[in-house]
């Protein structure tokens, strides 16, 4: 296994033909963008917020609430 099997700079090192690394360029382009899309959505939702995550009960304190709920 060689060592720069993981490398994720963009150039392929003539491993495809210009046409396909062209089109691998271009959809990586559109992957970053998207996912720059998905967070900027994100950020407008307030779904990271902490008084978000502050209001969610944590799942070991959801049984306590439905127990005592049930008068146990």
């Amino acid at each position: 296994m060689s060592a720069d099997k993981n490398d994720t700079t963009p150039e392929l090192n003539g491993q495809f033909s210009p046409e396909a690394e062209a089109a691998l360029a271009k959809n990586a382009k559109e992957v970053d963008e998207q996912a720059a899309a998905l967070r900027r959505a994100v950020d407008k939702s307030g779904a990271g917020d902490q008084a978000h995550l502050d209001s969610t009960p944590a799942p070991n304190e959801l049984g306590k609430q439905k127990d005592a709920s049930h008068g146990a």
